[in-house]
């Protein structure tokens, strides 16, 4: 039986993502395609999920293009909490996706 995430597992995973997109060369990211990397199948909740991270102040969010698509991408404070979730062990095994 699978166990249900954590609350801080995800947002371990969550930020780490963004972290590997910048990594990779791709800072920002839409809610649908950081959605595909997390496993994340419900499109609609990772919109709101990623939109809570952007309120505590964890990613910086843009708008493009003439639509307005919401991009988001890792803050500074996002990497330093990144780093305490890391140096408190949390999630350990989910970051080596």
């Amino acid at each position: 039986m699978k166990r249900a995430r954590g609350y801080n597992e995800l947002k371990r995973l969550a930020l780490s993502i963004f972290e590997r997109a910048k990594s990779g060369g791709q800072s920002w990211l839409a809610p649908p395609e950081w959605a595909m990397l997390a496993n994340f199948f419900l499109i609609r909740a990772a919109y709101s999920y990623l939109r809570t991270l952007h309120r505590w102040g964890l990613l910086v969010e843009r708008r493009q293009g003439r639509r307005g698509r919401l991009h988001y991408a890792l803050s500074k404070r996002g990497q330093e909490r990144l780093e305490w979730l890391r140096r408190q062990g949390v999630g350990a095994d989910l970051a080596r996706r």
